[in-house]
C-alpha cells in the first residue's frame, strides 16, 4: 500500500496545484500589472534624476557665458512696468533691444543641445528676455519655481513628465517630456541675486526609450508568464490524468497480489488436508486389490486398480498445484546436500523406464565422467529432470529421448531432448506461464494441467539456474537447464 500512499500524495499536490492555476489566473494578470508599474517607477526615478543633474549641469554652463554680457543692463531695466505711459514704454524699448542682443547668441549657445526654452528674470521677476517673444516684459507669480528659486537663493529643478506644448521663437513645439532648471543669478558671490535664469531641457527621446523598453519587458513578461501558466495547465492536467491512472492500477496491482498471496498460503497449507484422504484412498485401494488376488476375484482387483490409478493421477495433480503455491508464497526452501550422480541417475532411469516401454520409446543418458557427486537440493532437481522426462515421453511414440549432464564453464548444463511432436515457434513463449500449454488441443490428446513446466522453472530460478526451451513443430524439442557450478562437488572434490 506505500505505492498507493506516494501516489495519492503526488495526486493531492497536483490537484493543489491546478486549482491555484485555475483561481490564480488574476493574480497573474495582477502580477504583470503590479511589475510592470514597479519597473516604470524605479526606470522614471532613475531617468528624472538622472536629467535633473543634467539640465542644471546645462543651466550652469548657460549662465556662465550669458550673464556675465547681460547682467549690468538686466540691472538697469525698469523692474514695474505698471507705471505711467513714457515710463512702460521706455521700459519695453529697452528689453526689447536686450531681447535681440541676446536672442542670436543664446541661439547659437543652444544649438545642438536639447534646449527648448530659455528664459531671464531680474530681481524682481520681470522677463527681460525668451525664446518665447510673447513672454517678455510679464511678471512670474509669486509661487512660480523661478520666483522661489529668487528668494530662496537655491537652484531647483523639476521633471513632471507630462506632455507639454511650448513656443520656440514663434513655433509651437508639442508633446515634449521636458525638465525644467531655475538658477539664481549675481555679479559677485556676496551680491543679492540680480535675476533668475530658466531652461527647459527636452528629455522625449530618453523618456520614450524607457517607455518603450518598459511596454517591451511587460509584454515580455506576459508572454513568459502566460507561457508558463499554460505550460503547467497542461503538465497538471497530464499529470493529474497519469497519477490518477497510475493510483488505480496500484490498486488493482496491490489487490491482485494480496488475493494471489491469500490463495498461495491457502493452498500451501491445505497440503495436508489434501493429500491425507487421498493417501489413504490409496491405501485402501491397495488393501482391496490384495484381498481380491487372495478370494480370486479378478473383476474386484480390476476396479481396485482403477481407483489407485484415478487417487495416484489426482494427488500428482495436487502436488504441481501445492508446489506452485508454495513457490509463488516463498514457503518452498532450498535444502542442499551431497547426492551420488550414478545412484541419482539410475533412480530417475527406473522411475521412466515403464512409461517409455509403454510409448516404445529408447532413452540414452550421458553423463561427464567428472561428475560423481552433486551438492544440490535433490528433491528438487529430481522434480526438475521429472518434469522434463515426463513432457518427452508423453509428446514422443516410437522415437528417441535424450539425456545429457555435463560442464560449461562455470555452469552444470542438464539437456533433455526428444524426437516427438515439437512446439510451434510461436508458442513457446507460452511454455512456462502456470495453467497454460503451448497447443490447446494436446490437452485433450494428452491431458495435463500445464502446471509442470512452470514448476520447472521456478525451480531452476530457486537454484540460481535457467531453462530454455528450441523447437520446432514435428522436429521434438530440447530443454536445456543451467545451474552454477559452484554448488557442486566433481569425484576430486567431494564431501568426505
Amino acid at each position: 500500500m506505500l505505492g498507493i500512499v506516494k501516489f495519492s500524495g503526488f495526486g493531492a499536490v497536483f490537484r493543489l496545484t491546478k486549482i491555484y492555476l485555475l483561481v490564480g489566473i488574476p493574480w497573474i494578470i495582477i502580477s504583470v500589472i503590479g511589475v510592470t508599474w514597479m519597473y516604470r517607477l524605479v526606470a522614471f526615478e532613475d531617468l528624472k534624476k538622472l536629467t535633473q543633474e543634467n539640465t542644471i549641469t546645462l543651466t550652469k554652463t548657460l549662465a556662465n557665458v550669458i550673464w556675465p554680457q547681460i547682467g549690468n543692463i538686466v540691472a538697469v531695466t525698469v523692474n514695474h512696468p505698471e507705471g505711467d505711459h513714457d515710463h512702460k514704454a521706455h521700459s519695453l524699448h529697452t528689453l526689447s533691444m536686450l531681447s535681440t542682443m541676446l536672442d542670436e547668441p543664446v541661439v547659437e549657445l543652444i544649438k545642438g543641445t536639447s534646449v527648448l526654452k530659455v528664459k531671464i528674470f531680474n530681481s524682481n521677476g520681470l522677463t527681460v528676455y525668451s525664446t518665447d517673444p510673447s513672454q517678455i516684459g510679464k511678471l512670474m507669480s509669486h509661487d512660480y519655481p523661478g520666483s522661489v528659486a529668487n528668494q530662496e537663493n537655491r537652484i531647483i529643478s523639476q521633471a513632471k513628465f507630462k506632455p507639454q506644448m511650448l513656443t520656440w521663437r514663434g513655433d509651437t513645439v508639442s508633446d515634449r517630456y521636458v525638465v525644467s532648471s531655475y538658477l539664481p543669478l549675481r555679479y559677485f558671490d556676496d551680491y543679492e541675486v540680480e535675476g533668475v535664469f530658466e531652461i527647459y531641457n527636452d528629455v522625449t527621446e530618453v523618456y520614450n526609450q524607457i517607455n518603450s523598453s518598459q511596454q517591451k519587458f511587460a509584454t515580455v513578461l506576459s508572454i513568459a508568464l502566460a507561457a508558463i501558466y499554460l505550460f503547467l495547465f497542461v503538465f497538471v492536467r497530464y499529470a493529474d490524468k497519469t497519477i490518477k491512472r497510475n493510483i488505480d492500477l496500484a490498486v488493482a496491482r496491490d489487490s491482485e497480489r494480496h488475493a494471489n498471496k491469500a490463495k498461495s498460503h491457502f493452498l500451501a497449507n491445505m497440503s495436508h488436508e489434501l493429500r491425507t484422504p487421498l493417501n489413504a484412498i490409496i491405501g485402501y485401494s491397495e488393501l482391496l486389490e490384495e484381498n481380491a488376488h487372495d478370494k480370486g476375484d479378478p473383476d474386484c482387483v480390476e476396479d481396485s486398480l482403477r481407483i489407485q490409478s484415478a487417487a495416484r493421477h489426482l494427488l500428482h495433480l495436487i502436488n504441481e498445484i501445492l508446489d506452485l503455491a508454495k513457490v509463488e508464497s516463498g514457503q518452498l526452501k532450498v535444502f542442499m546436500e551431497q547426492v551420488e550422480l550414478d545412484g541419482f541417475i539410475k533412480e530417475i532411469k527406473n522411475l521412466f523406464d515403464p512409461m517409455i516401454i509403454k510409448k516404445n520409446n529408447f532413452l540414452s543418458v550421458h553423463v561427464d565422467a567428472e561428475l560423481q557427486y552433486l551438492y544440490t537440493d535433490v528433491i528438487k532437481l529430481k522434480q526438475i529432470l521429472f518434469n522434463l522426462l515426463g513432457n518427452a515421453s508423453k509428446f514422443t511414440e516410437n522415437g528417441a529421448i535424450d539425456l545429457t549432464i555435463n560442464t560449461e564453464g562455470s555452469w552444470l548444463v542438464i539437456t533433455v531432448s526428444d524426437s516427438g511432436v515439437g512446439i510451434n515457434q510461436q508458442d513457446i513463449s507460452k511454455l512456462f506461464l502456470p495453467f497454460t500449454q503451448a497447443d490447446s488441443s494436446t490437452t485433450k490428446k494428452y491431458g495435463g494441467t500445464g502446471l509442470g513446466l512452470a514448476i520447472t522453472k521456478q525451480y531452476c530460478e530457486l537454484l540460481g539456474g535457467t531453462i530454455t526451451a528450441h523447437s520446432e513443430h514435428n522436429k521434438g524439442a530440447i530443454f536445456t537447464v543451467r545451474l552454477p557450478l559452484n554448488e557442486l562437488v566433481t569425484k576430486k572434490q567431494a564431501v568426505a
